[in-house]
């Protein structure tokens, strides 16, 4: 496959792939053409408290990354002692 042109290469690859691809979609489909919307709906709200609880977490980790820096450095910071 290294010797080949780049064209005869992507159609190899395309060859490879392309089945996954269309079960992927084919699969995608069929959910959402059989699924009931309040399921459709726990999905969408699941993926924004994912978002949400993602934010938490990046936030508490930055404050203790601070507090750790506070405590070994020394720095006086009201509050934090």
């Amino acid at each position: 496959m290294d010797n080949l042109p780049m064209d005869a290469m992507l159609t190899q690859i395309w060859q490879m792939v392309s089945p996954y691809v269309g079960g992927a979609w084919a699969a995608l489909q069929r959910i959402f053409a059989e699924t009931p919307t309040p399921l459709l709906i726990g999905i969408v709200v699941g993926l924004l408290l994912a978002r949400v609880l993602r934010g938490v977490l990046i936030v508490a980790g930055l404050a203790a990354v601070v507090f750790v820096a506070v405590r070994v450095f020394g720095i006086a910071v009201p509050g934090l002692g």
